[in-house]
């Protein structure tokens, strides 16, 4: 009997709470947009071709730049680089008969590469940003393919354009392995070593 009397109790109170109360107080439309239709409301309103426009211009600006932060030569000089080296490994080749490798050049081997080839070739290092080095290049090497132009600050492709022939980046290795500390700077072989030409140039503002 108690437990009927559980049963009834339960379904009297499930059968209260579920009675419908009607409408209570004012009611509003919900006004809030679905966030993938304010995606998309946006998106049709961007200019994209401007955006895409101003980045490939920003792009076009900056590929080719270089700024190395080289200072300019106060007075022409000239040095020589010797390019002589001490292998500190051994150069192996591998024995045509036995297919095994053998000692080329041994450990301390001294040699000097010039001593074996050479090269007619000139390396000229300017910076491009600087009007009195990029005018001095132009006036005397621009169409003399001996010499081959390497910047050190300025936009390679833009000079490139401009004077209708490759334009060179310095890198580390040029820097370090022919020691430049000054531009502009012009280095090209000399019986078995290398010399470099560094050149004192005045700016306009300096001629006046």
């Amino acid at each position: 009997m108690k437990v009927i009397f559980l049963i009834l109790i339960t379904f009297i109170t499930y059968n209260a709470y579920a009675v419908d109360l009607g409408k209570i107080g004012a009611t509003y439309e919900i006004l809030e947009k679905d966030i993938l239709q304010v995606m998309k409301d946006r998106a049709t309103k961007t200019d994209w071709k401007s955006i895409f426009d101003a980045e490939k211009k920003k792009l076009e600006e900056n590929i080719g730049k270089i700024d190395r932060g080289i200072p300019k030569a106060e007075k022409d000089f000239t040095r020589y680089i010797d390019l002589t080296t001490t292998l500190d490994k051994p150069i192996y080749i591998r024995d045509n008969k036995t297919g095994e490798p053998k000692a080329l050049y041994p450990k301390g081997y001294t040699f000097n590469v010039l001593d074996h080839v050479s090269t007619n070739i000139r390396f000229i290092f300017f910076d491009a940003s600087r009007e009195e080095e990029l005018r001095w290049f132009k006036e005397n090497y621009k169409d003399n393919l001996s010499y081959m132009p390497i910047i050190a600050r300025g936009n390679a492709l833009h000079l490139s354009d401009d004077i209708g022939r490759e334009v060179y980046f310095i890198d580390d290795e040029h820097i370090n392995k022919f020691k430049i500390s000054k531009l502009p700077v012009i280095i090209y072989q000399e019986k078995n070593k290398l010399r470099a030409d560094e050149y004192f140039l005045r700016s306009r503002a300096d001629e006046k």
